[in-house]
């Protein structure tokens, strides 16, 4: 009984001082494997985009190349530059938007939405109104958007005989807007929001 006694208790001590060890290397190994695993990257990424960017379809089945040739650090650079890349050449369509109720409109309004040689004084307003009517969403890709991260677009340009009615205007994100106005979008990549906050969340 004696003999049993101490066993257990020199058990007791040698779970005690290893245990603290296991714990530690699994917590170290489960780190390093996170960090220096693509499989678990590209899934970050993923959820990421498809959260950010809920009207692109991202196809992630274009970097199984990227990664098979590159090196894990080089991997996911290219990774970014290809969901950059798929960003930019997500086709948009203008198509004429929904009116604001007439109530909401002002006794001006009809007056100040044809265009002459000026912009008309009230275009924050009507962009106010527009990224209400949007639910505060970026028109092309979906992001979430603020006043001060967004930019209004004529769906039919000025000179095509548009006009500032809220049917004409839609509401852009900062790099939607940027895309959409580039005579070459392709060589946009490295000043787009979107390749700079994942260049700062995942490369670092």
């Amino acid at each position: 009984m004696i003999l049993g006694l101490d066993y257990i208790i020199s058990s007791a001590i040698i779970i005690a001082f290893i245990l603290p060890f296991y714990i530690y290397r699994k917590k170290i190994f489960k780190k390093y494997y996170v960090k220096n695993n693509i499989s678990y990257f590209v899934h970050e990424v993923t959820i990421y985009l498809k959260d950010k960017y809920p009207k692109v379809n991202f196809d992630f089945s274009r970097i199984n190349s990227i990664i098979r040739t590159n090196s894990y650090d080089q991997a996911r650079i290219l990774i970014l530059e290809e969901m950059t890349k798929q960003f930019i050449e997500l086709a948009f369509e203008k198509r004429t938007q929904k009116n604001i109720p007439k109530e909401l409109l002002w006794a001006s309004y009809e007056k100040e939405s044809i265009p002459k040689n000026s912009t008309p004084n009230n275009l924050l307003r009507r962009k106010n109104f527009v990224i209400k009517r949007d639910n505060y969403k970026c028109n092309r890709c979906g992001k979430s958007i603020k006043i001060d991260t967004s930019m209004l677009l004529l769906i039919k340009d000025l000179d095509q005989g548009g006009t500032y009615h809220f049917e004409n205007l839609s509401i852009l994100c900062n790099d939607c807007n940027k895309i959409i106005n580039s005579q070459a979008p392709e060589k946009l990549i490295k000043d787009l929001n979107i390749f700079n906050s994942m260049m700062r969340r995942y490369i670092k």
